[in-house]
């Protein structure tokens, strides 16, 4: 068998349908994914099916096994250590009550929105032994404060670039982007 034989056999293409994983991955984006690269690191994007679902999902990990996590209010906090979110802006006309934000975890940066009214969650799990997995859309996105932990024999692939129609972007270009 060829390498690119291989490497075709072990990639998948997840179309997003949801605002879940805005601003990172919207609506009609083509998530390329990689069977391959299956060890999960925090910040990771994984496409997952729940255990006895039907649908798959797409969601950051925030916590793999053996930290601690605590998620309350809007503050998440892994291993002791608080996850700062800086302030990029008001979200515009239509998103009357998100904020922009960026945020970094353990090395990886990446863009979250959140709803200056949005529910307010609690969770606190010590020495976990599955993933935690949260939407980057914080208060529009059902994900590990609602499911629980995920355990890795549920991650169908690793998210590695999206490819976005010209449409959504000011450029006439469709927009390629690694994840």
């Amino acid at each position: 068998m060829k390498l690119s034989e291989v490497l075709w056999m072990n990639t998948l293409f997840y179309e997003i349908v949801s605002f879940s994983m805005q601003p990172t991955l919207r609506s009609g984006d083509l998530v390329v994914c990689s069977k391959f690269s299956l060890k999960i690191k925090r910040g990771d994007i994984i496409v997952f099916r729940e255990s006895g679902g039907s649908y798959t999902k797409i969601k950051r990990v925030v916590a793999i096994p053996g930290d601690d996590i605590t998620y309350r209010g809007k503050t998440l906090i892994v291993n002791s250590m608080l996850i700062e979110k800086r302030y990029i802006s008001d979200l515009g006309p239509y998103d009357v009550s998100d904020v922009g934000y960026t945020q970094s975890l353990f090395g990886k940066a990446f863009s979250i929105n959140e709803s200056y009214f949005g529910t307010y969650h609690k969770v606190s799990k010590s020495d976990i032994g599955g993933y935690f997995l949260l939407g980057d859309n914080r208060d529009h996105s059902t994900d590990s404060r609602h499911f629980g932990l995920m355990p890795k024999s549920s991650f169908l692939c690793k998210a590695k670039l999206v490819y976005r129609e010209s449409e959504h972007t000011k450029s006439s270009l469709p927009r390629l982007k690694w994840l």
